[in-house]
């Protein structure tokens, strides 16, 4: 959806349970938690708002059955989600998981936590300007070597890399982000407590698909950080054999 109304210059945002999105932030986008049966109102101002509202139509009749009449600027739809809710079950400690096996995959051996050590960060920042720079100037590094990587990536790594490279261009992010430096956080704080409040977000609507993208987030977290740290992205550790 973000990509279908890239080139209007109206200003759209899907509505649902009374809650508003930015049609142009993914994250917002998912967030909105619509599941099946809700009722989606688009709504959309500007010059191209009427041809805007149609190509956001388009997108959710070519994702799921959808309901549409001819309508003017602000255009109802109803949509339904295709993933259910999925609560998750609580595993006693010392408990053994249990699985069918659906494929046999490549390899067989012990399975190893990965925990990866937090990055220590001042709260404070040194003003507005100077904050603002330091998260542009990280996310620049970021982008840049996401881009690198991008050459010759194929599949799902080339799946990953352009939606890290979409999430870092979140308009819903950089807001949420400049909204804490302009409380007088640095730009580290700011950009972790932006993700974080996304990621907890999506992984209370219990969608595995949207768990999936706070992953995602979570791993911008650390790039962006890492950047402004000024540090190297750490190696892969060795696994225990």
């Amino acid at each position: 959806m973000v990509a279908a109304i890239k080139g209007f210059g109206a200003e759209v945002s899907l509505h649902a349970a009374g809650r508003q999105a930015n049609a142009r932030s993914a994250v917002a986008l998912m967030t909105l938690g619509v599941r099946g049966g809700g009722q989606v109102e688009i709504r959309a101002a500007g010059p191209d708002a009427a041809a805007a509202i149609d190509a956001v139509e388009a997108v959710l009749s070519a994702a799921e059955p959808v309901t549409v009449s001819n309508m003017p600027s602000s255009a109802p739809a109803t949509t339904p989600a295709s993933s259910p809710r999925v609560q998750p079950q609580p595993v006693r400690p010392g408990a053994v998981l249990r699985g069918v096996v659906a494929s046999r995959g490549f390899a067989v051996g012990r399975a190893a936590v990965l925990r990866v050590r937090e990055i220590a960060l001042e709260e404070g920042g040194a003003g507005f300007e100077h904050e603002a720079r330091a998260l542009d100037r990280a996310q620049g590094l970021v982008r840049a070597a996401l881009e690198q990587a991008r050459i010759g990536a194929a599949g799902p790594t080339a799946e990953v890399i352009e939606a890290h490279l979409a999430l870092l261009a979140d308009p819903h992010l950089q807001s949420q982000a400049l909204n804490w430096i302009g409380k007088g956080k640095s730009a580290g704080y700011a950009w972790r407590t932006a993700i974080r409040e996304s990621v907890a977000a999506l992984r209370a609507l219990g969608d595995v698909r949207l768990a999936e993208r706070a992953d995602d987030l979570t791993d911008l977290e650390r790039q962006v950080l890492v950047a402004l740290a000024g540090e190297q992205a750490p190696p892969v550790p060795a696994l225990p054999s």
